[in-house]
């Protein structure tokens, strides 16, 4: 798995992850620690679950607005919007539609403001030179995705190292709490099957 999608995104830094919203969550987390801001700002056209990763990785969401009646962010909004406590830009990709990226991540990289392609819907859909715009890309593989595993996500960073080893620091400590916290619900679940056994 890692050499096909290193092939594909001409990238080294690839880490699988069991769902999208973890990479979000893994990615969030890291850029806030590298950082020491917390404000990021994401498209209100999403998913719950990618609002409430960013909440849980310490974050503080902020929605842009939308060049309504299309699904693309406002990127005039979006730059009105950044200020010293913004961290990142999370821009949700719509099958490749969303063609502003460009403009903005010029802008944010001047400003050295991360930015998080959201690319849950879009893989499979990209060119070769739309993987350059993003810091890091987050792709889910559910059973409604093109490309589906039933289960399952990645995160690519596209030239980070820094960044990337800290993705992999917070991927291992959150880890390492989740294998105590299934032990710990294990064991309550023997307590409980025992006491109420007949």
């Amino acid at each position: 798995i890692f050499f096909y999608f290193r092939k594909k995104f001409n990238s080294k830094y690839i880490l699988p992850v069991s769902q999208c919203r973890v990479g979000i969550y893994l990615s969030i987390k890291a850029i806030i620690k590298r950082t020491n801001k917390k404000e990021i700002l994401l498209s209100p056209f999403t998913v719950y679950e990618i609002v409430n990763m960013v909440k849980y990785a310490g974050g503080i969401p902020k929605f842009i607005d939308l060049n309504y009646p299309s699904a693309k962010i406002n990127v005039k909004n979006t730059l009105k919007k950044l200020n010293s406590n913004t961290a990142a830009v999370i821009f949700t990709q719509y099958h490749s539609y969303n063609n502003n990226i460009k403009y903005l991540s010029k802008v944010l990289k001047k400003k050295k403001i991360y930015l998080v392609e959201d690319n849950a819907i879009t893989y499979g859909c990209e060119k070769k030179t739309d993987y350059i715009y993003s810091d890091v890309k987050v792709y889910s593989f559910n059973i409604t995705k093109f490309v589906s595993c039933i289960a399952g996500g990645l995160i690519n960073v596209t030239k980070d190292k820094n960044l990337f080893n800290e993705i992999k620091n917070q991927e291992l400590e959150l880890s390492n709490k989740n294998f105590f916290f299934l032990i710990k619900k294990f064991l309550r679940a023997i307590k409980i099957g025992f006491l109420t056994n007949k």
